[in-house]
């Protein structure tokens, strides 16, 4: 971690001098180091890094031409999202998520091999922020879509999507037992 963050402090001083040379080199080593601190169990160090990497990512975006860098910018969302939810956020994830899909659609237009893995597992992500609102109706769209991009592409990494398939799969029944269930089942509580 703290090789990632001298990497941050570099590529801050190079960016000062020349940012349109070392905007994406900055965002990355950002985006690494919000992952190793979310990993590490430090959410709060980790949001900041996260929402830096996100504005600089949008400017880079607009600077260049909007469909470079969506995938880039879809991964440092959903990498938001998760620190949001982590620190307690949990109002703000879900729009982090959301704009991941965006981008993440647009980045599986162009090349939908290379990101349909990425853009299931963003679906997928909304679909469980929307089940811990237990919006379970809203999530089966996220979930079942993100379910059959993942089954469509399986066949080139199945090792990679099995996983993702088997938690979307059970996502989905959890999803669909408690729609099922009267409502003061779902929640937990039985009428007087």
């Amino acid at each position: 971690m703290d090789t990632t963050a001298e990497s941050v402090a570099i590529w801050r001083l190079l960016f000062r001098d020349n940012p349109a040379a070392y905007s994406l080199e900055l965002t990355r080593s950002l985006s690494n180091l919000a992952l190793l601190l979310h990993s590490a169990r430090q959410p709060a160090q980790a949001l900041p890094a996260a929402a830096e990497t996100v504005l600089l990512l949008k400017k880079l975006r607009h600077a260049d031409a909007p469909e470079l860098h969506r995938a880039d910018l879809g991964r440092c969302l959903s990498i938001l999202a998760v620190c949001l939810d982590a620190t307690g956020h949990q109002s703000k994830r879900l729009q982090a998520a959301v704009d991941a899909v965006r981008q993440y659609e647009a980045a599986w237009k162009a090349d939908p091999v290379r990101h349909a893995f990425d853009l299931a597992r963003v679906l997928a992500q909304v679909g469980q922020y929307l089940v811990d609102e237990e919006r379970w109706t809203d999530a089966l769209g996220p979930l079942e879509n993100g379910l059959a991009l993942a089954e469509a592409y399986t066949h080139g990494d199945p090792t990679r999507y099995a996983p993702l398939i088997s938690d979307l799969h059970t996502a989905l029944d959890d999803c669909r037992r408690r729609i099922r269930q009267p409502w003061w089942r779902r929640r937990g509580r039985r009428p007087r």
